[in-house]
């Protein structure tokens, strides 16, 4: 009998070992793997601080670029780098601006035209209403659109404003 007490009890704590040995593994194949060389090709990209974190099943990726050239650029290359890092699995890129007061009130006010011409696919109206919006201030801007999404980048001096929106409605007409 206490032979088999004895080979239970080294059944249970090779067990345990083998789950330890097992989870380590995986968290420096994700740490080493994985996550470490995304972050430092994403931090050569942007120039600026990187991040990720697995958060439930998908990974946040957080970027804080300095002043960026073209948004639109940047997020193409972020996502095909991350899609290649990744290897498929699930991923939101979360970008962390530089914005003053200014910028966000001047963004919070073209909200509507923004959704607006999203939903109608009226880009050129886009283009003209922001610029009435800007008009005599000293804020500059780009606005990018692609099949995808719609970049808008703001800049007043040293502080910036990036926003990418998802064009929903274009994907499902595109569908249909």
């Amino acid at each position: 009998m206490k032979s088999n007490d004895f080979r239970l009890k080294t059944f249970i704590l090779a067990l345990i070992v083998s789950f330890i040995v097992f989870l380590g593994g995986y968290y420096l194949y994700k740490q080493i793997g994985v996550e470490q060389p995304a972050v430092a090709k994403l931090s050569s990209l942007i120039k600026g601080q990187a991040n990720i974190e697995k958060n439930g099943g998908i990974y946040e990726v957080m970027v804080e670029p300095r002043k960026l050239e073209n948004l639109q650029q940047s997020w193409t290359e972020m996502n095909t780098l991350l899609e290649k890092q990744l290897k498929g699995k699930n991923y939101r890129i979360v970008i962390k601006d530089q914005p003053n007061r200014v910028l966000q009130l001047r963004y919070e006010t073209l909200q509507p035209a923004i959704y607006e011409a999203l939903a109608q696919d009226h880009y050129v109206w886009l283009k003209e209403e922001i610029d009435k919006a800007l008009e005599g201030t000293n804020i500059n801007y780009r606005l990018y659109i692609d099949d995808q999404n719609l970049y808008l980048q703001m800049e007043q001096g040293n502080y910036y404003l990036y926003q990418v929106i998802k064009r929903e409605n274009h994907a499902k007409t595109q569908e249909a």
